[in-house]
């Protein structure tokens, strides 16, 4: 049986983006668990435990709150992975939703990355989503009423150590996989924040 310590009823953000937030992703800075709040404006925040008429929470403060110039046509930026260091920045994968010209909700994703360092700034994207056939591909899919053509989430990042990064996503909330991703053709296929 697992034994769990310090755990939180919730984290209280220090200000909000937007009225959902439920994507945050986590990360290591100097032994520090960090979070990227949202993506535009590129919202980080650091947290510390706080008790609340008995209950623990996480108190996030942010630490640095940019705007980013990112051109994404598939829907609001929304996180996905967690970010890991790569090379001089990290790296991670965020989730929109937009439709395909129907009335279905497609979910899509694509890649970010970010400077090592505080003021933490967004530094390149992907300018399109990171598609697959296997993603797109079959039934259109009904969830709980909802409709949805395709669902691609991505969960968690990690890094081989010849280069590959190892992604795993969710696909339309029936199954998961695990996909290997070029680190150089990944970075080659990014553009920089505004170039577009």
């Amino acid at each position: 049986k697992a034994t769990w310590t310090n755990m939180y009823d919730a984290i209280i953000p220090h200000e909000q983006d937007f009225p959902k937030e439920k994507n945050w992703a986590p990360f290591f800075y100097n032994d520090s668990l960090l979070f990227v709040q949202t993506m535009n404006p590129f919202h980080v925040n650091s947290v510390a435990e706080t008790d609340v008429d008995g209950k623990k929470y996480l108190q996030a403060t942010t630490i640095s709150k940019e705007p980013a110039d990112i051109q994404w046509a598939y829907g609001q930026l929304r996180g996905g992975t967690n970010p890991i260091k790569l090379h001089d920045r990290y790296i991670a994968f965020f989730h929109s939703i937009g439709d395909l010209g129907s009335s279905y909700k497609t979910y899509f994703f694509g890649a970010y990355s970010f400077s090592l360092h505080p003021p933490f700034k967004l530094l390149s994207y992907s300018p399109v989503p990171i598609i697959h056939d296997i993603m797109y591909t079959g039934p259109w899919y009904n969830y709980r009423g909802i409709r949805y053509d395709y669902a691609a989430y991505p969960m968690a990042l990690f890094l081989e150590k010849k280069g590959v990064l190892h992604l795993s996503y969710g696909h339309n909330d029936i199954r998961g996989y695990v996909c290997r991703i070029n680190v150089d053709e990944l970075l080659e296929s990014m553009v920089p924040v505004g170039s577009l």
